[in-house]
């Protein structure tokens, strides 16, 4: 993530994320700004699987902060370690017990499915990913 002051006080960020509306609003309350004071530029991106749904907030907000405290251009760069560390694991846990019914012909008559979900220390994104879940469960 790359943070660049620009005229007016604005803030230029450039980086990776799925959410930019959500990662703007974060970057507008780290700062204490408005929505005209922060311009995000997304680069193009594939392959992700929710690890820039919410996991990118933090490096936003810090390329942010630092960039508007020092009033010169700020890039967060991490290591892969550092990156798996606190933007990785971006899959949930999940335990599924399911029954299914059918005739002698072999046509689905009944499913019955309970899922657990393992969210981990912090929501982040589980009320989503449960949804989403749970859409595809029609036969």
């Amino acid at each position: 993530v790359t943070a660049t002051p620009e005229d007016m006080g604005r803030v230029l960020l450039y980086g990776g994320t799925q959410g930019p509306d959500a990662t703007k609003t974060r970057v507008m309350m780290a700062l204490g700004c408005s929505s005209k004071d922060i311009v995000i530029k997304n680069r193009p991106m594939g392959g992700s699987f929710g690890g820039k749904f919410t996991k990118q907030l933090p490096a936003f907000c810090a390329a942010a902060v630092a960039c508007k405290a020092l009033g010169r251009p700020v890039r967060v760069a991490m290591d892969i370690h550092t990156d798996m560390g606190c933007c990785g694991n971006t899959r949930h846990i999940v335990k599924c017990h399911y029954r299914v019914a059918s005739t002698k012909e072999g046509k689905l008559v009944a499913f019955d499915n309970t899922l657990y979900v393992d969210a981990g220390f912090a929501n982040d994104y589980t009320d989503y990913i449960v949804d989403e879940m749970m859409k595809r469960q029609d036969l």
